[in-house]
């Protein structure tokens, strides 16, 4: 056998290996996590309600969101479709809503790999307001909960929306966990 044929099996073994050892320690976290993270934003709380309510304008501000389509629950309730930069959709919904300090809305999609809630909650700090955003979510397939708890981080796509929102109103954020 020569040495690339041993070289590749060799390879295919490490690669099989590391697969199997993100599949064992995904199945060993729970599918269930709750992450939350804040920052102070500049802004009026009314104003940064409106700008986390104002939907069809989220392409406007969250980084990703190309295009937003827009729809509503058989019980009248807002729910809307994301477009990313590839195409890629991820429906939600309004859960409820309470003007000027929580926003509920859930990843509407049941059959989905992930989802879960965004608890958004504002409350009023000097001259601006803290914003607090709270996942209540899930992860099915054990590999990607592995990835998402060690390699991404349960909190990414949260920090990213606060640094998005700080960023809307000219500010850079420090988003704390």
């Amino acid at each position: 056998m020569n040495r690339w044929v041993r070289g590749g099996i060799g390879a295919v073994v490490v690669l099989g290996a590391a697969v199997g050892a993100v599949w064992i320690l995904g199945a060993r976290l729970p599918v269930d996590h709750v992450a939350t993270v804040g920052a102070h934003i500049e802004a009026p709380p009314q104003d940064v309600w409106r700008a986390i309510t104002d939907l069809e304008r989220l392409p406007e501000w969250r980084s990703g969101v190309v295009s937003v389509e827009m729809g509503h629950t058989p019980d009248g309730r807002p729910t809307w479709t994301e477009t990313d930069g590839t195409g890629e959709t991820v429906a939600y919904e309004v859960v409820s809503l309470r003007f000027p300090d929580h926003a509920k809305v859930r990843m509407g999609d049941d059959t989905a790999p992930f989802g879960g809630t965004w608890t958004w909650a504002l409350s009023s700090e000097g001259a601006g307001c803290f914003v607090t955003i709270t996942e209540e979510g899930y992860v099915r397939p054990a590999p990607l909960r592995a990835i998402a708890k060690y390699a991404i981080g349960h909190d990414a796509t949260m920090r990213v929306a606060l640094i998005d929102l700080g960023r809307r109103f000219g500010q850079d954020v420090v988003v704390t966990p």
